[in-house]
């Protein structure tokens, strides 16, 4: 039987697989009165983005022209146009 909190596929502790590595493996922020956190170094890359205001991928249709620093989100916006 699965307890409550286990989903039906997974392994007991099976989210636990960072915590081991925590502590040995912390990404933090480095800009001012920052407080984030990452698991893994590519998240910390794509957290400074919010620090940075680099925005490269703009939304061409007409009238819109918002700014995104991902390629995700504005894909994602991109078809609210469609």
């Amino acid at each position: 039987m699965i307890g409550p909190k286990q989903r039906p596929g997974r392994k007991a502790g099976a989210g636990d697989r960072y915590s081991a590595l925590s502590i040995a493996r912390q990404y933090r922020c480095g800009v001012n009165k920052c407080a984030a956190l990452f698991k893994r170094p590519e998240h910390l890359k794509r957290h400074m983005l919010t620090h940075t205001q680099v925005r490269p991928f703009r939304c061409e249709a007409r009238g819109c022209g918002k700014r995104f620093s991902r390629r995700d989100n504005y894909a994602t916006h991109a078809r609210k146009h469609e």
